[in-house]
């Protein structure tokens, strides 16, 4: 998704040395599973549909996985099934208005 907010994490991400890895919405859940087991992915940014997405590829308790930063609001769904796998949901916006005060 070609967001406002997308772009600056994207941005960020290249200003601090940090490989971005796109998961596309078309990916299955068997890609977007193999994605996070080979680069052992900790943080995910992106939108609340895009990060059901990558729940939907039930990551293991092995997983990396440690948090997620919505572009959007969270929806309660995400927030309940990122509870069971004991990720954290941050809100882009409320983060960037943290770092302004």
């Amino acid at each position: 998704m070609n967001c406002e907010e997308w772009i600056c994490t994207d941005l960020a991400a290249n200003l601090l040395g940090i490989t971005s890895v796109p998961l596309y919405e078309t990916l299955g859940t068997q890609a977007l599973s193999m994605i996070l087991a080979q680069t052992e992915m900790a943080n995910v940014f992106g939108s609340d549909k895009c990060l059901k997405n990558v729940l939907k590829s039930r990551p293991s308790e092995n997983s990396h996985l440690r948090n997620f930063v919505v572009f959007d609001k969270a929806s309660d769904e995400l927030l309940a099934d990122c509870q069971t796998f004991n990720i954290k949901v941050y809100c882009i916006h409320e983060l960037m208005a943290k770092e302004e005060s």
